[in-house]
């Protein structure tokens, strides 16, 4: 049995596969990969509801939430302290990155050393 692969969702991936922009069939592929293991911070979850309430203020989020758990995203719900320092670290190096959520995203995908899934990922 293969080694499972671990990857670290940003919110752009989960926007493009739910608004099946360019990149959906590529993550849709790794989400569907029996030995994969898909992780997406909380706050990246945060940043994928606002964009799906603003789309639609109709939307709710505990069925929303229930929709995005089905496609086996596992949510990573804490932040420590290692988490919050190396994401600080980030912006205060990549002046031009201005997103906490991406900062989250690379924080984690830094930690456990795992790929970071976005809309542009091969």
């Amino acid at each position: 049995m293969p080694a499972e692969s671990v990857y670290i969702f940003d919110a752009c991936a989960l926007i493009a596969l739910l608004q099946s922009e360019t990149g959906a069939e590529r993550i849709e592929a790794v989400l569907q990969d029996q030995n994969s293991k898909c992780l997406i911070h909380a706050i990246n979850l945060c940043e994928v509801a606002y964009d799906s309430i603003r789309r639609d203020p109709s939307v709710a989020i505990s069925e929303w939430l229930d929709m995005v758990k089905g496609f086996g995203l596992e949510v990573y719900w804490s932040i420590d302290f290692n988490l919050l320092n190396r994401a600080a670290y980030l912006k205060a190096h990549w002046r031009r990155v201005c997103v906490a959520c991406r900062l989250f995203c690379s924080g984690i995908g830094g930690s456990l050393r795992r790929p970071i899934i976005d809309q542009r990922s091969p």
